[in-house]
């Protein structure tokens, strides 16, 4: 489809070889659609990307605070040990 001219309204299509990608890399718009995307994709994903990280090393830091307590050898969070609760292990 892309090596050939189509019309919408469903008129005869034929082929053009490779001209459709040579106006489409002489449009200025293309361009600019494609920084967009680069920008886009830049802004948004290296924000999430240390939001993962900052909530993976939360929970790995309260993991740690809970094995410090002993919580971790019965299963239970420290909210629940009345041990952990008078160390302040929450």
């Amino acid at each position: 489809m892309s090596l050939s001219s189509v019309n919408i309204a469903g008129g005869n299509d034929h082929f053009v070889g490779f001209d459709n990608y040579a106006e489409a890399f002489t449009d200025p718009r293309m361009w600019r659609s494609l920084w967009n995307t680069l920008v886009f994709t830049v802004l948004s994903t290296i924000p999430l990307v240390l939001l993962g990280l900052l909530f993976a090393l939360l929970v790995h830091h309260l993991r740690f605070v809970q094995w410090l307590c002993g919580c971790r050898s019965s299963g239970r969070s420290c909210c629940r040990r009345p041990s952990c609760r008078s160390s302040g292990c929450r």
